[in-house]
């Protein structure tokens, strides 16, 4: 009896499958995770599928061998960015070739990017970011408590409008020097805390190791938020998941990205250049 039972849910599972699911338009899914779940020949890859919702048919990203938080395979990209790649900046912000091409946002306050996720529902969310740290960022120094403002020096991920906070990636001054009004909150001599809205839906290093020199240019040498380069007694590399962040949301929603590059000095003072950014949902 055991044996038959398991026979029949083993055809069942190759009922459900299909080889072609999401491979051409004539064929979509409802998304990656669909095709995840029935075409086995998905599984593994990154590539281009095709989807199906309420606004249309879209050939977008999957990638079914990303693993974030434990949670793995039919993953759609929602933000791509990659100046390793592309030749122009998304939204607001502006290219600069020099001292490598990357991306910024204006003079001072924060510069958008928006992202369309093309109706899909989701729940999970998975993502990473590249930036570099130029002059004198002071992470969460900043006396604006408002997630409509430049509340960092760093990078702010949310969802909708009103805008709900999905994610901050901020820079502080110093990794190890006593800098405690503008260092991370995880720096050897820790700086302020996050705004509430923020709690620990963040990841924040510095570029800079030892005392701040005025004029300093881009710390190349040192990429944020990657989990490595921190002094002895700093934990802001220890951080579980670094460089991949992961949010699972209370209920599933449909609502579109944007991505800020804020601060509240001037370029000439500080700098946030982003270099890559990724998001995946499911």
């Amino acid at each position: 009896m055991k044996y038959f039972i398991l026979l029949l849910l083993f055809a069942s599972t190759l009922a459900n499958e299909d080889n072609t699911l999401g491979m051409s338009k004539d064929n979509p899914a409802t998304s990656c995770q669909e095709i995840y779940q029935h075409n086995p020949t998905s599984r593994g890859s990154v590539g281009q599928y095709w989807i199906k919702t309420s606004e249309g048919s879209y050939e977008v990203t999957c990638n079914m061998k990303l693993k974030c938080d434990g949670v793995e395979g039919g993953w759609m990209r929602a933000v791509d960015v990659d100046m390793n790649r592309d030749d122009s900046c998304p939204g607001t912000w502006h290219k600069v070739t020099t001292p490598r091409r990357l991306c910024l946002g204006n003079d001072s306050g924060c510069s958008s990017s928006h992202y369309h996720v093309k109706g899909i529902d989701y729940q999970h969310i998975c993502g990473q970011a590249k930036g570099y740290q130029k002059g004198s960022t002071d992470a969460y120094q900043s006396k604006m408590q408002s997630i409509d403002g430049a509340y960092v020096d760093g990078i702010s991920i949310t969802l909708g409008s009103p805008r709900k906070h999905v994610w901050t990636y901020a820079a502080g001054l110093s990794d190890d020097y006593n800098y405690p009004n503008f260092n991370c909150p995880c720096a050897t001599h820790p700086g302020p805390p996050p705004p509430a809205f923020v709690g620990n839906h963040y990841y924040c290093e510095s570029g800079d190791v030892g005392e701040y020199y005025d004029g300093t240019p881009y710390y190349l040498s040192d990429p944020l938020w990657d989990g490595d380069g921190c002094g002895t007694g700093n934990g802001c590399c220890a951080q579980i998941g670094m460089p991949w962040f992961y949010r699972k949301l209370p209920v599933p929603v449909a609502e579109d990205f944007e991505v800020r590059i804020c601060k509240n000095g001037h370029n000439m003072d500080e700098d946030i250049a982003v270099e890559k950014l990724e998001i995946y949902i499911k």
